[in-house]
């Protein structure tokens, strides 16, 4: 039997990869423990004192193998902590997206990276190290070896076949009370109160505490921004896989029947719609009689279905995700490789606010900063912006190039990211939104104040036709003087915090 210690940079407790990986090993006799490392909501790098990772190098002592969950934005802290840990004389495995889609800059870091699923790659990994034997060819691991003249050598080794049993697999490890947190500059043990803390999406109303399940692996698009669209191009395409509604259904129950106080599901799938309906039908059935929770769901436009939509809004979903992006046909499908028509989205909102006696809050997300995008593309979505009813909230999203993605490789051939620099940047793009939305086109920053305007109940009482009048006017005054565009960026964010401050509780 062996041990690892499984260190995950995030703001809440709520993920589902490092909890599965967790788990697989647990179930084949290991010890794992997973190190949450609480940080603040926009910020990934120098995040935490020398202090702190003495008190992490302390946990880890007595484990054979140190794994570092990593994403792109953390990637700089995550290499300052492996030269820390390092000291322990552990070998150091980093997993996650960022390494799987840019191995070539990870390797350099950590002693080993691991690529795609890694369950059975860890757990291989994990019993090679409890023997002290060789573990530099195993499936889906780069390894740094040295030949016999100790000259250093990076061991690329081939991808396993993707897990296609869902099923087989042990739910995600909820013993949440086995694992640590760093929080308030300590390492914690979790306990009940910190649970209730810190599992929350926290962006709609208070009391939410949240659990995360998917009901699927893989994503059935090619988004050019997403890093499903790097790992399609890493195993040559990738076909979504499902659990059964009744695996899906018992996961929730045990996590429930551990932890009473849970009182919200989201389930995280990229696109719960494109789930059969007969699953859908067999989910909302069984959630409805044995869960009966209020959940969230996440799903594109162009897979909605008003029958499926429907049997989840009757099972209890009262809260939507929805990825628009932008509002303009030849940017969804020429830049972001969507094939998606922005009149199948109208078509789709008024479906969804037809039900809106029902579904308590629905999020559009849309991509702002885009440099590469032409005005006109913008000018589009701000109509979008302006035409959808206010009952849609509107969640505005600053392009970030991620390694290994197509959008990445067309803004690097355009000469808009340095590589030698791009680390650094995205550690702080978290940090300086301001700077974001001033580089953007001023659309943009029209799009944002319309939106806030939308919101504003004052506002809203105005006749309709007054208000066409006034938007459109500011829409000209900003075209003309886009020496404001730093001020109404700030006028912006601070819109946005205060709505944050005074965000209503909706009564049940």
């Amino acid at each position: 039997m062996a041990k690892v210690s499984l260190i995950f940079y995030t703001y809440q407790l709520n993920t589902v990869g490092i909890t599965s990986l967790s788990a697989y090993l647990k179930a084949r006799g290991h010890q794992a423990q997973i190190i949450y490392m609480l940080s603040p909501y926009d910020r990934f790098l120098d995040i935490f004192p020398d202090s702190v990772y003495e008190q992490v190098m302390d946990a880890c002592s007595d484990s054979d193998l140190i794994g570092l969950s990593v994403t792109s934005n953390y990637h700089l802290e995550a290499a300052k902590a492996t030269k820390k840990i390092r000291k322990l004389g552990k070998p150091i495995v980093w997993g996650g997206v960022h390494p799987s889609l840019f191995p070539e800059g990870c390797i350099k870091e950590a002693d080993i990276i691991s690529r795609g699923e890694s369950e059975e790659a860890l757990l291989e990994l994990m019993e090679r190290v409890s023997r002290g034997e060789d573990y530099s060819d195993i499936k889906n691991l780069w390894v740094r070896t040295h030949d016999g003249n100790g000259n250093e050598a990076i061991k690329e080794n081939p991808l396993r076949p993707l897990l296609k049993d869902l099923d087989s697999l042990p739910y995600p490890d909820n013993d949440f009370q086995s694992h640590l947190i760093v929080e308030e500059g300590a390492l914690k043990r979790i306990t009940p109160e910190l649970m209730k803390k810190y599992m929350t999406s926290g962006n709609t109303w208070g009391g939410r505490i949240d659990y995360y399940v998917a009901t699927s692996r893989g994503c059935p698009y090619r988004c050019a921004y997403c890093c499903n669209n790097g790992l399609q191009q890493l195993y040559g395409g990738i076909s979504s896989r499902r659990k059964s509604a009744e695996n899906v259904i018992r996961e929730i129950e045990a996590v429930l029947k551990r932890h009473p106080f849970i009182n919200y599901i989201f389930l995280s799938d990229e696109d719960l719609f494109a789930q059969p309906l007969d699953f859908i039908k067999q989910f909302a059935g069984l959630y409805k009689s044995r869960i009966n929770l209020p959940f969230k769901i996440e799903f594109t436009p162009s897979a909605f279905n008003e029958d499926k939509f429907k049997l989840l809004v009757d099972a209890g979903a009262v809260e939507c995700l929805i990825g628009v992006q932008t509002a303009c046909d030849r940017t969804n499908r020429d830049m972001y490789q969507r094939h998606m028509k922005i009149e199948k989205v109208y078509e789709v909102l008024e479906v969804i606010r037809s039900y809106k006696d029902k579904v308590r809050s629905c999020f559009v997300h849309l991509i702002v900063c885009n440099e590469m995008e032409p005005a006109s593309s913008t000018r589009e979505t701000l109509d979008f912006v302006h035409r959808i009813d206010p009952f849609f909230n509107i969640r505005f999203f600053p392009l970030v190039h991620f390694p290994g993605t197509a959008l990445y490789e067309m803004a690097r051939k355009a000469g808009l990211i340095k590589e030698d620099t791009y680390l650094r940047y995205l550690a702080g793009a978290g940090l300086n939104q301001l700077e974001e939305i001033h580089r953007a086109d001023y659309y943009t920053v029209c799009s944002m104040i319309i939106y806030f305007m939308k919101r504003s109940h004052s506002l809203r009482r105005f006749h309709n036709a007054f208000y066409r009048f006034f938007t459109n006017r500011l829409v000209v005054f900003i075209g003309r003087r886009r020496v404001f565009t730093r001020l109404l960026a700030s006028s912006y964010l601070f819109m946005q915090r205060l709505t944050r401050l005074k965000a209503p509780v909706p009564t049940e």
